[in-house]
């Protein structure tokens, strides 16, 4: 299939951040603690025994974190430290498959990146197929008064808006290059200032106030001065596709995140559409938030809109439901309910029940995995997150349709009073509104029983 090149430079938008990410969360509980390369060095210091060095290198190689040459110069120091008792054979072995690990994930991870999707509005995984050296043109406002004291204006939160409008007209791309692995380098600069007095000169203000203490020809109002920087930034620009089209954009490094080594696995297994292997993976890491996003965001994007119909002779939404995916989706559901504080994962599970629920012969699973009142249960645990709310919501929506059962038991749970309480908590949530309404519709269009009040 040609693949289409998009005019389009895309950006994260001032709010980006608060968007759902396949990898950053913001959570409390220990799972979700991420290890660090620190930690895992650590680990290899201060193992006392051949079995605690087997156990890291093992961990190590099924999933790799620390880059080939941090892993090798930790192993060497520890090897130098130890007696063959403890750096035993196993020990070499295990070490030669996190090394061989390490070096696969090392030279394959850049392939892949995380990217505010232009239409979705939320951070996708996606391919790079290309990568070169670019020169971009950021300006920053500041506003100073006439002592030159800055004045906090939050413009720092608006220059990807900025870049936004002029990203088309402010690139330059130069000669095809190393990857600079996100650089950015500074070229040169210029500012420009422009003074204001709301008009009028101090000498007219002070005879309009009829101040008679301001000398003639002196100024002493408190003007304001806006300067306008305008800096060219050499940086690495993406040519970036996500799994859902096969429209080709540009991106710059600095506006992507980049995606950790044990995410691999599953980025290649979206790579070859194989759907039973990204829901094989995710069952088996049911208990790495990083892993659970990243694939339920790969699972969506293979299925969601074109990414499910890319290859007429491939129907992904079916190869999903011959997996076993509804019980896993369900099972984790049931697993987050004690994490009260990661609301985010639990809206990315819920975002794949939303798509099965779209097909009606899936409907039948979901019911007998308890899937109506683990979704209704997340709305009461998860009160104050929206997307929790919104995909929710929707799912019940697409399960109730022309089902008495399913609307009955609905009902009797209560999903009415809390849709109408997030639709109230979150009232600028268009969505979230939309179909929340039509939820209840739906439901008391096909439920037969009536709850007293």
């Amino acid at each position: 299939m040609t693949s289409l090149v998009s005019n389009l430079t895309l950006n994260k938008d001032a709010n980006a951040e608060n968007h759902n990410s396949s990898i950053f969360y913001k959570c409390g509980d220990t799972n979700n603690v991420k290890v660090t390369d620190g930690d895992i060095i650590n680990s290899i210091k201060n193992a006392n025994t051949a079995e605690e060095l087997i156990e890291v290198f093992k961990n190590s190689a099924a999933h790799p974190q620390l880059t080939k040459s941090k892993l090798l110069h930790a192993a060497k120091e520890k090897k130098s430290k130890v007696t063959s008792e403890i750096w035993t054979k196993g020990v070499a072995k295990l070490f030669g498959s996190a090394l061989k690990a390490a070096k696969i994930s090392e030279s394959l991870t850049d392939r892949f990146v995380e990217v505010f999707h232009p239409e979705w509005l939320r951070w996708r995984c996606a391919k790079v197929l290309s990568r070169i050296n670019s020169i971009r043109k950021v300006e920053n406002n500041k506003k100073t008064d006439d002592n030159s004291m800055e004045i906090d204006t939050d413009d720092d939160n608006n220059n990807n808006n900025n870049d936004s409008n002029n990203n088309n007209n402010n690139d330059v791309i130069t000669n095809n290059a190393n990857p600079i692995n996100g650089l950015v380098v500074s070229l040169s600069s210029m500012t420009t200032t422009t003074t204001s007095s709301d008009g009028a000169s101090g000498q007219q203000q002070a005879d309009k106030l009829g101040n008679d203490n301001v000398e003639k020809g002196e100024d002493q109002t408190n003007s304001v001065k806006q300067e306008t920087t305008t800096k060219q930034e050499l940086v690495e620009s993406l040519e970036v596709q996500f799994f859902d089209g096969d429209t080709i954009y540009k991106v710059y490094a600095n506006d992507t995140k980049e995606l950790p080594y044990n995410s691999l696995p599953m980025l290649l297994a979206a790579s070859e559409g194989n759907i039973a292997r990204l829901v094989a993976l995710i069952e088996n890491n049911s208990t790495n938030v990083i892993l659970i996003r990243t694939g339920c965001s790969l699972l969506i994007s293979l299925t969601v809109g074109k990414g499910g119909s890319i290859n007429s002779d491939v129907d992904r939404n079916q190869m999903l439901s011959e997996t076993n995916c509804i019980e896993v989706a369900c099972s984790l559901l049931a697993q987050r309910k004690q994490f009260v504080d990661d609301g985010d994962t639990v809206e990315s599970v819920l975002r794949v029940l939303l798509n099965l629920a779209c097909n009606e012969y899936n409907i039948p699973r979901m019911c007998e995995a308890n899937g109506v009142e683990l979704i209704i249960q997340s709305m009461e645990i998860f009160p104050q997150h929206s997307g929790v709310q919104y995909a929710a919501s929707k799912t019940i929506h697409n399960m109730a349709i022309d089902n008495v059962e399913i609307a009955n038991k609905s009902r009797t749970l209560g999903v009415e009073a809390l849709i109408n309480q997030a639709i109230k908590r979150f009232k600028d949530y268009k969505a979230l509104k939309d179909w929340g309404e039509s939820s209840i519709s739906v439901i008391k269009r096909f439920a037969t029983i009536t709850i007293e009040t």
